[in-house]
This record gives C-alpha cells, sequence and structure tokens, in this order.
C-alpha cells in the first residue's frame, strides 16, 4: 500500500474513526428505537454483525469487501432473525442459531483461504511444451555472443549499494541519469560524476521501462500500477491502467498487469508493452513457467 502512494497510517486511522463512528450512529438509532439506554441494550449484536460480515463473502482475517457484500449479508442475517421471530423462537435459541451459522460460514471461510491458491491454481494456470535451443558457448576463443570476456573490467560503478533492482536506465537532455529502484522510487544521478543521488519521484509499484517525450516529461511503466508520467517538476500522473477485457476472460483482463517497457513516437504516440496479461507482477515466476505466449 506504501509502495501505491497510500499514506498507510492515515489510512488506518481514518479507516478506525469512522468505524467508531458509524457504529456510535447505530447504537444511537438502536437505543431510540428501543427507548432505553440500558447498559445491557445490544448485547449479542455482535454475533449478528460477525454473521452478516462472513455471510457476506468478507474474511475474518481481513482482505477486499464492499458495500454490496455487507448489505447482502446483513439482508440474510435479517431474514432468518426475522423468520426466526415470525416462529416465536426465544432470544437464546436465535443467538444460537446465527451462532451456529457463523460457526460453519468461519469453517468454511477458512478452509478456503488455506486451500483457495491451490485450487486457482489447478484451473487457471494451463502449462505447455516450450523447446530451448542449445545454449551458445561461453568457452573463451569459441566466438560466442556469450563468450567470457574481460571488456568491463575498468567500467566506474553509478549507485553500487545504494540502489536495488535497477531495470531500466535514461539520460536527460542535461545528461542526468533515472533509474527505477524496487521500493517504487524514480532515482536521480546528477551528471558529470553520477555520485550524487537523490529521489527524483515516489511512484511506488515497480519501475521498469522509461523514456522521455519532447517536453521533458519521463513516462514510465510500473508493475502492477501501469503507464506514469513525471513532469519536469515532479508532478505525477497516471497516463493510463487499463485497456479493453478480453470477451472470453475468466480473469478481468483490463487492468493492466504489467507494463514493461515502452517508446514514444516522432508524432507524440506511446507504445508500451505488457510482459502478461494473466498474472500479477509478483507471480511473473507462474508466467515464465505456463511457457505460453500471455504478452
Amino acid at each position: 500500500a506504501y509502495n501505491s502512494g497510500i499514506a498507510v497510517r492515515r489510512t488506518i486511522a481514518l479507516c478506525y474513526v469512522a468505524s467508531g463512528v458509524l457504529t456510535s450512529i447505530g447504537a444511537l438509532f438502536f437505543a431510540a428505537r428501543l427507548g432505553t439506554v440500558g447498559g445491557d441494550i445490544g448485547v449479542g449484536l455482535e454475533v449478528t454483525a460477525l454473521t452478516a460480515t462472513v455471510l457476506g463473502g468478507i474474511t475474518l482475517g481481513g482482505g477486499n469487501g464492499s458495500v454490496a457484500k455487507a448489505l447482502a449479508g446483513t439482508l440474510i442475517v435479517l431474514l432468518v432473525t426475522n423468520g426466526l421471530t415470525t416462529l416465536s423462537v426465544r432470544g437464546g435459541y436465535n443467538r444460537m442459531v446465527l451462532a451456529t451459522i457463523l460457526l460453519v460460514a468461519a469453517i468454511i471461510d477458512i478452509r478456503w483461504l488455506k486451500n483457495r491458491a491451490r485450487i486457482i491454481s489447478k484451473v487457471y494456470v494451463a502449462p505447455t511444451y516450450h523447446y530451448l535451443p542449445p545454449a551458445p558457448s561461453t568457452e573463451i576463443g569459441k566466438g560466442g555472443p556469450f563468450e567470457q570476456n574481460d571488456k568491463l573490467r575498468d567500467v566506474t560503478l553509478i549507485g553500487l549499494g545504494r540502489i536495488e533492482a535497477p531495470e531500466d536506465v535514461i539520460l536527460d537532455r542535461h545528461d542526468n541519469l533515472y533509474a527505477g529502484s524496487r521500493h517504487g522510487d524514480i532515482m536521480r544521478f546528477l551528471a558529470p560524476d553520477y555520485q550524487q543521488m537523490e529521489v527524483f519521484a515516489h511512484i511506488g509499484g515497480q519501475p521498469l521501462g522509461m523514456a522521455f517525450d519532447r517536453q521533458d516529461n519521463l513516462y514510465c511503466c510500473i508493475g502492477g500500477m501501469g503507464l506514469y508520467r513525471i513532469s519536469p517538476d515532479r508532478k505525477i500522473e497516471k497516463a493510463t491502467d487499463e485497456t479493453n477485457r478480453s470477451l472470453w476472460s475468466v480473469n478481468d483482463d483490463s487492468r493492466l498487469r504489467l507494463a514493461d517497457d515502452l517508446d514514444i513516437a516522432d508524432d507524440g504516440r506511446i507504445f508500451f508493452s505488457e510482459a502478461t496479461v494473466r498474472y500479477e507482477m509478483h507471480e511473473w515466476p507462474v508466467d515464465g513457467l505456463e511457457a505460453r505466449g500471455n504478452g
């Protein structure tokens, strides 16, 4: 979340504050309905709330949720509660039924979380045979493209131990050097000796391919996020993060999963590649093992 540009601490604090405010509003309505504010008012509602949450498909361990899911779970609980009330079931038995439903739903939820990746991988991953030609020789004197040599022995290292996992590098019109890092930063090494380093911009994700346009805007492919633009005054803007969805795709492939490299034509059009449309940034080894043309 931090690498995606989200203010984590503030977001968490606001979530807790919003939850407390909504709970207090609900308590006011409930107490007003009963016409009393005794200490035992609302006892047992936590079971009802948890049951509605789990039945709505929101896992107990956290994760993705939505208002629609919460409303669906609440509607199911209301139907069960009203049905039991209509049958003149006592309050204690009412809560026991809800607790039983919660227990069954929690067991299913835990089992699903435990085996979710295994089940999906069996259905989704479809490997094929990929023939690899014989590897070129690396022996000295054979003349192969991977022949061992020491041509880079006297090079000057830039950012050694100061930047992690740079994928692409590019020079601006002032010969300053730019590179991405695995922490989601675009680092700039100042000319002429490239020893002074600064964070040019923090975007998040995994910065990959980069290119400058005629206005000196730096375009960067961000793995897991899409295509982003950084202006000369360091303003960050999203260029795009989606494309057309495939008609028969099982997963939603309209979101750019792994924007990889790019180039800018003379007329300003941007051409960029997407390494895979089936897997996330952290799942790229699975894409390689599947050995299909998913890019």
